[in-house]
């Protein structure tokens, strides 16, 4: 996270998005768990129940953010009307057969899974539906509305518990469920979809979105062996009540204290994610979580599972943040790129998950049991850390190498421009980077600004970042509206007068 050294922010009057989704997280957070289960009687508390629950839930998450990417390459107008309406009749519906349960207690072997399928797909479909949302926003509105409404969800989560018990129960599908999507659809109605980042076919572009993939990759493992942690970590919290309750208030808990964390830190400067840096500084505290599960008590591996799951709950914000902003910087389809993330780090959390399940084979944790699990989440945080840093760091076998092996280069960062002969703290990159943090400007922009004043036309910038020239275009427009300019040589003159004292620091 870089925040730039600025004046601060006023704080953005929240909106409706920003109650919106608050209600989906605490929806959300509820359903991790079994859905309403915490509010339903003992009966319902079986880890029969809950584990049927939970793996229809989870792999029709995944599942149904699978077939999103195909269906966003290949149709987006699609998914672009029927987004809202596909995510919010199942996820109420899923509720509904909930409680059917309660009723038709002889007909829970199949109302359970067939509402943990239905609750999957909703939960997912809005996922994608607020993605789409913040990522239509100018970066600083966007991000303070998705940071908001993380930052409010653990107190609606709150009230779920302050209402009678017998009440929250048919309150969350007839109330809760419908008010969310009435205000999906109302914050919908203020996207411009004129943007290119929606009026973008991507099947008409393979070639940018095989490189935005090809760059995506890594970063989605990284936070999907988190994920596997956070797997199978629910695995071992479904069979106890008091650690799943333990486990959701942490995941609430980090939520809360991600979002205030990068909230200051918006208010001073505009909040760029670098997912790679986010792995690697949370990968130690995991680690040493997992590698300490095994040997502590229930209430001591009550505060490792809440940690685990805190840890989760922040690399998915930071998710959310960087798709937004990589979405916007490459000009590709928000739902496209988030459906392709979410794929990859629910379908790794799903394999923790039903590794941890498939642990438990006596039907309840030993330490045998946990120390099988803590290693297997181990090994895929450590495969992960490989895969992210390019491989193994040394050269293993050379020939013909006489003294010191040579230090590999860093291969060229995605998306930058070739290598110029002028060097990287050149005069002209200097005053870039200064109207980077004067104006606010993203670092794609940033980017772009300098490609221009460079002499590169509009199909050769659009070339050198594997972009649209649409995009450029607009990416271009943005710079001029933050530097109060209306042209090239207006952005020069800017340029040219900006003082260079301090500015490579």
């Amino acid at each position: 996270m870089t925040p730039r050294s600025l004046p601060a922010l006023s704080w953005p009057r929240p909106n409706i998005a920003v109650i919106g989704y608050a209600l989906y997280l605490a929806i959300n957070a509820t359903s991790l768990w079994g859905g309403v289960f915490p509010f339903f009687p003992e009966e319902f508390h079986s880890p029969d129940l809950l584990l049927q629950f939970a793996l229809a839930q989870s792999l029709a998450f995944s599942g149904t953010m699978a077939a999103t990417v195909f269906l966003s390459y290949l149709r987006p107008d699609l998914v672009r009307r029927a987004l809202i309406f596909s995510s919010g009749v199942p996820l109420a519906a899923g509720a509904c057969l909930l409680v059917a349960g309660l009723y038709l207690p002889d007909a829970k072997p199949w109302l359970i899974p067939t509402a943990g399928v239905l609750v999957g797909m909703g939960g997912a479909g809005f996922a994608l539906a607020w993605q789409r949302y913040f990522s239509s926003k100018a970066p600083d509105r966007g991000n303070f509305l998705l940071l908001a409404g993380t930052a409010c969800a653990p107190a609606v989560y709150l009230t779920f518990y302050l209402i009678p018990i017998a009440v929250t129960v048919y309150l969350i599908p007839l109330i809760f469920v419908p008010l969310c999507g009435l205000c999906a659809m109302l914050a919908t109605r203020t996207i411009d979809f004129r943007q290119p980042i929606f009026e973008d076919v991507p099947r008409e572009h393979p070639r940018t979105y095989l490189r935005v993939m090809g760059d995506s990759w890594r970063a989605a493992v990284a936070v999907g062996s988190l994920g596997f942690a956070s797997g199978i970590i629910r695995a071992t919290a479904l069979s106890s009540v008091a650690m799943g309750d333990a486990v959701n208030i942490a995941s609430m808990a980090g939520a809360l204290g991600a979002s205030a964390v990068l909230l200051l830190v918006w208010r001073h400067g505009s909040v760029e994610v670098n997912l790679e840096a986010v792995f690697l500084a949370l990968f130690p505290l995991a680690a040493c979580c997992l590698a300490a599960y095994p040997f502590f008590g229930p209430t001591q591996m009550m505060i490792l599972a809440g940690a685990i799951y805190l840890v989760f709950s922040f690399a998915n914000l930071a998710m959310m943040l960087h798709c937004a902003q990589a979405s916007r910087d490459r000009g590709v389809n928000p739902v496209f790129l988030f459906s392709f993330f979410g794929t990859i780090v629910y379908l790794v959390q799903d394999a923790g998950f039903v590794f941890g399940s498939a642990a438990n084979v006596t039907g309840q944790f030993g330490y045998q049991n946990f120390f099988i699990i803590a290693m297997a989440g181990l090994i895929v945080l450590a495969l992960a850390l490989y895969l992210l840093r390019g491989g193994l760091p040394i050269r293993l076998f050379a020939r013909g190498v006489e003294g010191p092996a040579e230090a590999p280069r860093p291969a060229p960062r995605a998306g930058a421009s070739p290598p110029r002969a002028a060097s990287a703290g050149d005069e002209m990159t200097l005053r870039c980077r200064l109207a980077q943090d004067r104006f606010r400007l993203t670092s794609r922009e940033c980017e772009i600004m300098e490609a221009i004043v460079r002499g590169n036309t509009v199909a050769r910038t659009a070339e050198i970042f594997v972009l649209s020239e649409n995009t450029v275009r607009t990416h271009t427009k943005h710079i001029y509206t933050k530097l109060g300019v209306h042209r090239k040589q207006e952005m020069i003159d800017v340029l040219n007068g900006l003082e260079l004292e301090g500015a490579g620091e």
